[in-house]
């Protein structure tokens, strides 16, 4: 969801947060290494892609939805990206046979930051 903030009585929308380039590059970076878990439909109009993270008492799942055309529909003034997201569980541990998180540096070789299916 976009936020706005109010500058000399104009609402002017704030910039991309870190923490979405931070999931962007993640997302990537657990592509590039093929650990994800993916869903493809519609010869590749509909794409969804994940991987989890175990927190102390939660799992979060990390993911991006790409839809036919979806990067074009927001504010071009912020330019083009892809719809990313998480969700958490109440978990011990990620679902079985789940794409887990990576905990060594590994790679990003991603095209654009703000997409992480850019190749």
């Amino acid at each position: 969801m976009a936020q706005f903030t109010e500058e000399q009585g104009e609402l002017v929308q704030a910039p991309i947060s870190q923490l979405y380039l931070q999931r962007s590059y993640a997302l990537s970076a657990h592509l590039n290494v093929d650990r994800v878990d993916e869903i493809r439909a519609n010869d590749g109009a509909l794409r969804y892609m994940c991987f989890w993270t175990q927190q102390s008492e939660r799992c979060d799942c990390i993911f991006a939805l790409q839809l036919s055309g979806f990067k074009s529909l927001g504010d071009i003034g912020q330019g083009e990206r892809a719809c990313i997201g998480q969700y958490s569980t109440v978990r011990d541990a990620p679902p079985n046979g789940s794409a887990g998180e990576i905990r060594f540096p590994i790679r990003n070789s991603s095209a654009d930051p703000y997409d992480p299916f850019a190749e």
